[in-house]
């Protein structure tokens, strides 16, 4: 039996199925990644593995099967985008995007699992509800009450909104598990650094820090090292930026546990200035998934109560690691409607001889 199991009737993000299900591995497929080939939705399934070198595009393009609905899944393998001309009409690409940070077998499986399970439905008409409210406003307000910062976005620039929402239909391309919404300033698969999103004031970085790599496998020992540095800001404490139109111009502690993500943040900005960029102002739309521990890329879309903050800095392969931090605190508003909500904590509650008068008592909020 396959280590972790890949079964196609519960990937609802297909929509509509067509004929075949076609699921592609890497050559190495080192967790082991097979599928149920019981289907009751589709008239063939199959398992394909990629050759060492073989883009997306050339395996789309020469072997993938026509009529099908292909999800990809290849931890360790970069892959590339494909373009819509290459898809066809007659299919459908979701991928799980697991190759850029260190994505273990067991939170592999986790969100293969969060991929059965979402509501697509509601993830959708969430985004369509957060961009009618952005496509009426002006600004929206960034408020993190806990550390008093508040910043605001002009949602009507001249941006590239990616919507990750919603089923599939012929010839599209999503992320697994999708729910994101996103604005980045023209293409996001291009970086430049005129280009600015109209954000100002500050923002409160406090929750789940992911670092990408690119394609370079000997950057791995230093992507963990800055990983390792920047989490220091997911332990209770917060990193504040000060930013003025889209560029960060300070860089700040909330507490001593944020200051070694500070000074990180301060190295990287001295090395390539394109790290002050904040390059996407992104909503994770996925209320019922936690975040997993680690360097894990598939967090990105977690969605917090409703819909969660998070910011992008630096783009790869244009800066060597691409940063993106979750403002998990954040409120965020348009006029009286809420987009984001700022996560619920729980005490920590502990029986035991302590008081509250001992430091060593004290809760973790």
């Amino acid at each position: 039996m396959s280590a972790i199991l890949v079964r196609p009737d519960l990937h609802h993000q297909f929509g509509a199925r067509n004929p075949q299900f076609c699921l592609v591995v890497d050559s190495a497929n080192k967790y082991g990644i097979g599928m149920d080939g019981q289907s009751s939705l589709y008239h063939r399934t199959s398992q394909i593995a990629l050759h060492p070198g073989e883009s997306l595009e050339t395996f789309l393009a020469t072997r993938a099967p026509r009529e099908a609905d292909i999800l990809v899944v290849t931890p360790g393998t970069f892959l590339s985008s494909p373009g819509a001309s290459v898809i066809g009409e007659d299919r459908k690409l979701s991928v799980v995007p697991c190759a850029s940070t260190p994505v273990t077998a067991a939170q592999l499986s986790y969100f293969l699992e969060i991929c059965e399970s979402i509501d697509h439905d509601s993830v959708a008409a969430r985004s369509d509800a957060i961009l009618e409210a952005l496509n009426l406003a002006e600004s929206v307000r960034i408020v993190d009450a806990r550390r008093g910062t508040s910043a605001s976005f002009g949602s009507l620039g001249d941006y590239d909104w990616n919507v990750q929402a919603g089923v599939l239909s012929g010839g599209e391309q999503q992320i697994a598990p999708n729910g994101e919404l996103s604005a980045v300033p023209l293409d996001i698969m291009h970086f430049d650094a005129e280009r600015r999103l109209d954000l100002c004031g500050q923002i409160a970085m406090s929750g789940t820090v992911i670092v990408h790599r690119g394609g370079n496998e000997s950057d791995e020992d230093e992507q963990a090292r800055l990983y390792a540095r920047l989490a220091a800001a997911t332990h209770g404490d917060a990193v504040v930026l000060d930013i003025d139109h889209g560029r960060i111009v300070g860089v700040r502690p909330h507490g001593p546990e944020a200051k070694p993500a500070v000074e990180a943040l301060e190295e990287l900005f001295q090395a390539d200035s394109r790290y002050q960029i904040v390059w996407e102002f992104g909503l994770g739309l996925n209320d019922g998934i936690k975040p997993v521990g680690g360097n894990c890329g598939l967090n990105e879309v977690c969605g917090g109560r409703g819909a969660q903050l998070h910011i992008g800095i630096g783009l790869t392969p244009w800066t060597k690691f691409a940063l993106t931090f979750h403002c998990a605190d954040s409120l965020v508003q348009v006029g009286e409607a809420v987009l984001a909500e700022p996560l619920r904590r729980s005490m920590t509650r502990r029986r035991g001889p302590a008081c509250g008068c001992d430091e060593g008592a004290r809760g973790v909020w």
